[in-house]
């Protein structure tokens, strides 16, 4: 209720920001590094307060142009993530088309203080790596999603 007083403790109870809206995701070869080529790039967000939550769908139809060695990075976040030593953002990604091991499990990791989130793949045999352009490839799909602090 907007005329409760706060519990010990808290701040507000209120709520003071609300948005929501559309932003286009892009795949580059480095935080700020060449892009891709694309088929679709869909993107929304809502904002509550400090929190922000994404999602997103990005069909890559060429890497022609980067470095296929670098890692793939997803940019054009709406909100840069808040600078913390402590607290790692970590999103969750279906892709389909790319050259990931048979037992992947694809995350994403938002880089504190950059509009940008780094993918990784799990895989049962090679433990964690980071996904480079070559094996996210140039006709692949990421639908995916992330909650993050601003």
């Amino acid at each position: 209720s907007n005329q409760a007083s706060p519990t010990a403790g808290m701040a507000s109870e209120l709520l003071d920001h609300y948005e929501e809206g559309t932003w286009t995701p892009t795949l580059l070869d480095a935080p700020t590094g060449n892009a891709a080529g694309y088929a679709a790039q869909v993107g929304q967000y809502t904002k509550i307060g400090t929190q922000v939550w994404l999602s997103w769908t990005v069909q890559t139809n060429s890497i022609s142009g980067m470095t296929g060695g670098n890692t793939a990075v997803v940019a054009g976040m709406p909100f840069t993530p808040r600078s913390t030593s402590n607290l790692t953002q970590v999103g969750v990604a279906i892709v389909q088309g790319a050259n990931l091991g048979n037992d992947s499990a694809v995350v994403l990791q938002a880089v504190a203080g950059t509009a940008a989130m780094n993918i990784h793949q799990f895989d049962t045999n090679a433990g964690t790596t980071e996904v480079t352009v070559t094996e996210f490839g140039a006709s692949a799909t990421m639908r995916a999603s992330i909650s993050y602090p601003v």
